[in-house]
């Protein structure tokens, strides 16, 4: 596993939790499964939906006093619906599917695989079928998320499910897509900070279903704004913080920092060497690879340090060079040869990159295109 670190600014400086006060709210909007519709050429339309995780406070508005920075979070591929009659008939189906071939049965193999693919339509469908309840996939994050707004962040993570069902075959705009979605609920909350828009009296407390009477008007700075993404999910940040991508940020949207989480390539190979940029994947990841890492060479600094945590290992600091990279601190990553791992030092809890990479030169890191998985991606 390759780590780099990421600043992604604290909020300690200007909005630190109220002293004795570490409780986390949590509230939910969801404006339609097909409220959000992704710019052209990419096909099909999204919910446009969030779990929010947030500092609580003591007074009318309920959020911890100060203006926090907003963290967006995106989940990755997975199926859409959470239909338990096509998921129980589908295991079935896959152990019928491994006896025809243990038994050389291609008729009814070939019969399993169709019936496994009907199945596969009803679990990535959108929206889902009358009675049937979409997957939460954002709420695969509230652990992360409850610790991000325990230290200060309003952390926003967003229901991609409909792109997940659409994505099949349009790997040339499905992260275009992405962060289009970014891009809408980054706009969204713009306008809830000033006091007004479509998510003013929609948010929900997930606990009663009611409306939540928690208000973010002057509490959020979008000033100072983090992405994170896991799979496509990082791919769709990655794409977001690209340098070209900027202009299309909402009006006074400024990034300080993206993460991606095992991220998929995107179709454009487009560098990210403006915001400072991490990427966490393993190293033996055939599809999930450090992709933005290789893009980036040739715009940082590489400084091999003198002191290891152990003889084995080797410590390389990446720092962005050029006009940009005055005040951003140095990464550190430490690779252990004999375990192929690589660990942060403790230090990079608050270090920034634009790249840096200590992936051994003949791992292959093919390009990945969204196709339907058996794996969260």
């Amino acid at each position: 596993m390759t780590l780099l670190g990421v600043a992604i600014p604290h909020p300690a400086a200007a909005a630190p939790a109220e002293a004795g006060s570490p409780a986390v709210g949590r509230v939910t909007y969801d404006l339609g499964d097909q409220a959000f519709v992704p710019a052209p050429p990419y096909r099909g339309k999204n919910e446009v939906a969030a779990v929010v995780h947030y500092p609580k406070g003591q007074g009318a508005k309920g959020v911890a006093r100060g203006r926090h920075p907003l963290i967006v979070m995106q989940h990755g591929l997975w199926n859409t619906c959470a239909d338990r009659a096509a998921q129980n008939r589908m295991v079935k189906a896959r152990k019928a599917l491994a006896a025809a071939e243990k038994a050389g049965d291609r008729a009814e193999a070939d019969r399993q695989r169709r019936i496994m693919g009907k199945l596969g339509e009803r679990l990535s469908a959108w929206p889902c079928r009358p009675g049937v309840a979409p997957l939460p996939s954002s709420s695969g994050y509230d652990y992360l998320a409850e610790e991000l707004a325990r230290q200060g962040f309003v952390v926003v993570s967003v229901g991609a499910n409909g792109i997940n069902a659409t994505s099949s075959g349009q790997a040339d705009s499905v992260y275009q897509a992405r962060a289009d979605l970014i891009n809408k609920h980054l706009g969204l909350w713009r306008q809830l900070d000033a006091g007004k828009g479509p998510l003013k009296g929609k948010l929900k407390d997930p606990r009663t279903g009611r409306t939540s009477g928690v208000a973010f008007a002057g509490r959020v700075d979008l000033g100072r704004v983090g992405t994170l993404g896991h799979s496509m999910g990082g791919g769709g940040v990655m794409q977001h913080a690209s340098d070209k991508r900027h202009g299309a940020w909402p009006a006074g949207v400024k990034v300080k920092a993206a993460l991606g989480l095992a991220p998929t390539a995107t179709w454009e190979n487009e560098p990210v060497t403006k915001v400072p940029m991490a990427v966490l994947w393993g190293t033996c990841d055939q599809v999930n690879t450090g992709e933005y890492v290789r893009w980036n060479k040739g715009r940082n600094k590489r400084h091999r340090c003198t002191a290891s945590p152990s003889p084995a290992a080797t410590t390389t600091t990446s720092t962005p060079s050029g006009p940009r990279a005055a005040g951003r601190w140095p990464v550190r990553t430490t690779r252990f040869p004999e375990s192929g791992a690589a660990t942060a030092s403790p230090r990079t809890a608050r270090t920034s990159s634009t790249g840096g990479s200590t992936r051994p030169p003949s791992a292959p890191s093919p390009r990945a295109t969204p196709a339907p998985s058996s794996a969260a991606t």
